[in-house]
């Protein structure tokens, strides 16, 4: 996994030691002294542009050290008990296990420590008794959760939906609108059920979220779309383990890419 701090200051150490040199070699120990310093002002200006290039989604890179937000790990494994407890109504699905599956997914796939799942557990167990929309619940989150935050709620209940037993079209049927509810939309919907489900020889396309009959030039789009809002800076926040799986989610999607990329040649 890229780091931030990859490859930076080469540039300001490569330009001191050519220009410090030159400059010795030219003007003895006076011009290696300027060579040092113009040497580290170019390099400086050199690390930065290429720093910049970086703002290219082709490659993610996820933020060195993490600084994880307590306060949003509680509050998303909180938030995330009244949609699921909804999602189990509207499927239909005996609860008997849902304890269970949120708690591995929080800890499994999130990383989130004891305490953030036993908050989630007091949570789920409160909205199973008291019931509610699936849509409903889902606008609450939106209200209440940071917008990056939004996408990875609706992959943690497709997620949750196939460890209790639930199969892609009837999670699709209850957690379309939930979907929409969170501001995701079809076409991201439709890419997070192929890359929770998988399988199907349309499953690039569905990954990327467009049509087989989409351009080359949508593709493109939509991958380029769909990588920047994969960046696993946009979880960082909720640990390491999050970051972690968006950079998967991410390689996922950058091999459908590739597959289709192979396939038309372009």
């Amino acid at each position: 996994m890229a780091t931030q701090a990859q490859g930076a200051g080469w540039g300001k150490l490569a330009g001191a030691m050519v220009l410090g040199v030159a400059g010795a070699l030219a003007f003895t120990w006076q011009g290696g002294v300027a060579g040092v310093i113009v040497g580290l002002v170019l390099g400086h200006w050199f690390d930065s542009r290429t720093a910049a290039a970086w703002d290219d989604p082709d490659e993610p890179r996820p933020q060195a050290a993490y600084e994880v937000d307590e306060e949003a790990q509680r509050l998303f494994a909180e938030e995330i008990a009244a949609p699921f407890a909804a999602l189990l109504a509207a499927l239909g699905k005996r609860s008997a296990d849902a304890r269970g599956a949120l708690w591995r997914y929080l800890r499994d796939s999130l990383g989130f420590p004891e305490e953030q799942l036993a908050a989630a557990a007091t949570k789920l167990d409160a909205a199973l008794a008291r019931g509610g929309d699936l849509v409903a619940a889902c606008e609450a989150c939106a209200r209440r959760l940071p917008k990056s935050e939004h996408r990875l709620l609706v992959s943690a209940l497709y997620e949750l939906a196939r460890d209790i037993g639930v199969g892609a079209g009837n999670a699709r049927m209850a957690l379309r609108d939930a979907a929409a509810a969170l501001g995701v939309s079809e076409d991201e919907e439709a890419a997070i059920r192929g890359l929770v489900f998988g399988g199907g020889e349309a499953r690039d396309y569905q990954v990327l979220g467009v049509a087989e009959g989409a351009s080359d030039g949508d593709v493109k789009t939509a991958y380029r779309k769909l990588a920047a809002k994969l960046h696993p800076d946009r979880v960082a926040h909720l640990g390491e383990k999050a970051v972690e799986l968006a950079t998967r989610e991410f390689d996922q999607v950058r091999s459908a890419y590739e597959r289709i990329r192979a396939t038309r040649g372009f």
